[in-house]
């Protein structure tokens, strides 16, 4: 037991850690051991259902688009471009934009859905 010690303090100043006091350690403790494999995915399963439920308090489905609708699109840093619902992808979430002549593929977070009348009022703004 005393060679354990020694083994340790020895290790220890090794480190650049200074003891103040002798360690008594097991020496059960020092050997490595395998885990239960199951054990760790049940855990790490646990963990990530916890996780989804706390996410899921504050979460809301998105509405699906339809084609024609008028959306705001998520640029660089804002909802700064105006386009339409050109076409819905196969792809779930996934729809093809068309803004100034060209087209965009976003998904339904990036989309803002924004009603008529305003992109009107602002084509009579601009000319």
């Amino acid at each position: 037991m005393f060679l354990m010690i020694n083994i340790l303090v020895h290790l220890l100043r090794d480190l650049s850690r200074q003891t103040l006091t002798k360690l008594l350690i097991s020496s059960n403790l020092l050997v490595p051991s395998a885990k239960n494999n199951k054990a760790v995915k049940a855990q790490l399963m646990k963990r990530c259902l916890s996780q989804k439920s706390y996410y899921d308090k504050t979460s809301k489905p998105l509405s699906p688009l339809q084609e024609g609708e008028v959306v705001r699109m998520q640029m660089a840093k804002s909802y700064d471009q105006i386009g339409v619902v050109k076409s819905v992808c196969p792809e779930p979430r996934l729809y093809i934009v068309e803004s100034q002549g060209v087209e965009f593929r976003r998904y339904r977070i990036h989309l803002v859905l924004v009603s008529k009348p305003v992109l009107q009022h602002l084509a009579c703004d601009r000319l």
